[in-house]
């Protein structure tokens, strides 16, 4: 009688396996089983696939690519919020990439060194699509750009309190014209041009200067912003 039961038990255990996550934390676990088993499959199986073309698809075959490329050991998952500014639309290359699902938060891959000396994390949003838990996947529209590639955009705030000005920015992607605030004092990004970018500080302490570059060369270089007020740049 008991030898009955057991490939029921398995094939039941199985199907748990397979089963979408029902909560954050269930794809949580999910998630850390599958790269610590380095399963792609399981891992793809943890992406939300809704509403993605073949190539959409493809593309986001790639991410365990980059998951597992990482030289440094994944020592834990957290459950995190969503950064703040983070932004679900990005434009590149004539192309505009957005969630397939609303992101709820975000899964923190942390990882180590062996030694523990060297450490450094990453962060996959997740979603929920009719009552179970994903990683959120991104889909394609071609916006139909003729113009030049998008290169790389770069500024940088230095110096005294560069980490507490408010920073805000303009810039042309694509043909597209995007406005961001940025969380950090130094980004690099793809785009035609920076349009426009203020660097706005409330306190007497601040000393910091702005650098912008297109496609590694400085175009702009202020004078020192001392103090409270605000640094403006505008494309000649």
């Amino acid at each position: 009688m008991k030898r009955a039961f057991l490939p029921l038990l398995v094939f039941s255990f199985s199907l748990s396996l397979n089963a979408a996550p029902k909560s954050p934390d269930d794809l949580r676990a999910a998630l850390q089983q599958a790269c610590s088993g380095k399963d792609r499959t399981a891992f793809d199986r943890l992406i939300c696939m809704d509403g993605l073309s073949e190539s959409d698809k493809t593309r986001m075959g790639r991410v365990f690519d980059m998951v597992a490329a990482s030289p440094l050991p994944i020592d834990s998952i957290t459950l995190v919020l969503l950064p703040a500014g983070f932004e679900t639309v990005q434009i590149a290359n004539g192309k505009m990439y957005e969630p397939n699902i609303a992101p709820l938060g975000g899964l923190q891959l942390n990882r180590q060194s062996a030694d523990g000396n060297t450490k450094s994390s990453s962060m996959l949003p997740y979603g929920t699509l009719n009552g179970e838990y994903y990683l959120v996947a991104s889909k394609a529209t071609d916006l139909g750009w003729k113009g030049p590639k998008d290169q790389q955009l770069n500024f940088m705030v230095m110096g005294q309190g560069q980490d507490k000005v408010k920073i805000k920015y303009r810039y042309n992607v694509s043909g597209v014209s995007m406005e961001r605030t940025a969380t950090d004092p130094s980004i690099v990004f793809l785009g035609q041009y920076i349009e426009s970018l203020t660097v706005t500080s409330d306190s007497d302490a601040t000393d910091v200067t702005l650098s912008i570059r297109e496609d590694g060369k400085e175009i702009y270089a202020s004078q020192p912003l001392k103090g409270k007020g605000t640094l403006e740049y505008k494309r000649p």
